[in-house]
């Protein structure tokens, strides 16, 4: 097909999504990170793995796990079947997808079961990163009693951010 025949059906990503989903994919959401014109392209192409739209079997889950575990699900499920799913590190599918992956190749997965309830979030960003404070600076000072934190210390927030950067590589 020349590039010319190829614009007037496909002149942007969306409408390589809605290509893919008229021919029977179930890709991941246009607006997630996986969604790559290299994505869409691999996918059209077979070169990655993606559902079709016949063999979707959805599982409710009430009360879905983090996306990491989801991620983690996935990885593992398309490893174990040898599943190119063209994935890359820093471009994550939403959730909604990775659940209905979850459930078509594993339905009796452990977040699928009636009495699964998903791990407390751990909020490790704060108890990570330290603040260079001078000795004796906290002795005999009150702990703050406000509740809302409207104008919060751009030192926190920077401190937040940083740790965030640093967990998101590790993951």
């Amino acid at each position: 097909m020349t590039v010319k025949a190829f614009n007037v059906k496909v002149s942007n990503k969306a409408d390589l999504h809605e290509a893919l989903i008229r021919n029977g994919y179930y890709p991941p959401s246009l607006k997630c990170g996986m969604a790559t014109e290299a994505y869409l392209i691999g996918v059209m192409e077979k070169t990655y793995w993606c559902l079709r739209a016949e063999d979707v079997r959805i599982r409710l889950c009430p009360k879905p796990p983090d996306k990491n575990i989801l991620l983690e699900k996935f990885r593992k499920l398309t490893h174990d079947n040898n599943i190119n799913h063209g994935m890359l590190e820093d471009k994550w599918p939403d959730k909604k997808w990775l659940l209905a992956v979850i459930s078509t190749l594993n339905p009796e997965d452990e977040i699928f079961k009636k009495d699964y309830f998903p791990p407390p979030r751990k909020n490790n960003i704060e108890e990570q990163k330290t603040i260079n404070v001078p000795n004796g600076f906290f002795e005999g000072l009150p702990d703050s009693r406000r509740r809302v934190k409207r104008h919060a210390l751009r030192i926190v927030g920077e401190g937040r951010a940083k740790q965030k950067v640093q967990y998101l590589k590790t993951v």
